[in-house]
């Protein structure tokens, strides 16, 4: 489990602290109000009397304070105190939550990186209450490999899923599916990519493709319907659908190609109804690690 510390237990870092807490992650904070930390630390967590001490025990950091100055003082301290960059450990992860100017963003990665750390600007909105329920957004931007430290806190991992009565629904070896029909999203640089990837991966050649939906939400239902398909989907598809009951994971032992699943589109474009849906559960759900 990602040990993660937060700075700054306001309005918006106090429900962001309680959400991680909740999602069974070990909370360690700091805030310039010492007593605001003890209280939180009372129902699980550890409160730090200084920066310093907060980077050397945390594999992220996430900053939660209001503007650029502030993120600085934490980071490399105020001229009194030390921040919690220099006790950092090489290869964790700052985690920068303040609305800043994007070119003093690209700098203070450049200086991190000097350092051996990793950024991930990652502005967020949504409120006190959206925090404390765990279903604020975060507008993150990073390196691959700060995402894939920090991944845990927010992604939605790529699944294989069967109905409950396929008959190889319990599977836990990729090379048992190589004669299975496959339903998989079109294109197929969808998720269905991940059991392509998979199967290459493996040596087992390409899967038996029998059908493609235009729409991964189509997913479910088709597979739901019939027990001789088996396809891939972000989790977060598979958590949400009214067809779940009749639906399971297969439990593949092999190790899967673990995508970030995220939209992007043109400003000047409206949203599919897909990518809407997408966007409500990765808020509410994905999200709600934090």
């Amino acid at each position: 489990m990602t040990t993660v510390g937060l700075i700054g237990l306001g309005a918006m870092g106090s429900g962001m602290a309680a959400s991680l807490r909740r999602a069974g992650h070990s909370v360690q904070v700091f805030d310039v109000r010492r007593e605001v930390a003890a209280a939180f630390a009372q129902d699980g967590g550890v409160a730090h009397d200084s920066l310093a001490s907060l980077g050397a025990a945390c594999d992220v950091i996430v900053s939660v304070v209001v503007n650029a100055a502030q993120t600085e003082a934490v980071l490399f301290g105020d001229g009194s105190t030390p921040g919690c960059a220099a006790s950092m450990k090489p290869g964790s992860v700052f985690v920068m939550c303040s609305t800043v100017d994007p070119n003093w963003s690209v700098a203070l990665e450049a200086r991190l990186e000097a350092m051996g750390l990793r950024y991930v600007d990652a502005p967020i909105s949504g409120g006190a209450a959206k925090a404390a329920s765990g279903q604020m957004t975060m507008m993150t931007a990073g390196k691959p490999e700060a995402y894939a430290v920090a991944e845990p806190l927010y992604s939605s991992q790529v699944v294989i899923v069967a109905g409950v009565s396929h008959p190889l629904a319990r599977a836990v070896r990729l090379a048992q599916l190589q004669e299975c029909a496959c339903v998989l999203s079109s294109p197929s640089r969808g998720p269905g990519a991940v059991i392509e990837e998979a199967f290459q991966t493996h040596g087992l050649g390409m899967p038996r493709v029998s059908m493609l939906c235009e729409s991964f939400l189509a997913l479910p239902a088709v597979v739901a319907a019939s027990n001789q398909w088996v396809t891939t989907m972000p989790r977060i598809l598979f958590e949400n659908s009214p067809f779940k009951e009749k639906l399971c994971i297969v439990p593949i032992e092999d190790e899967l190609p673990s995508p970030l699943i995220c939209t992007v589109r043109r400003h000047d474009l409206p949203l599919t109804p897909a990518a809407i849906q997408l966007i409500g559960w990765i808020q509410h759900f994905a999200l709600k690690r934090l």
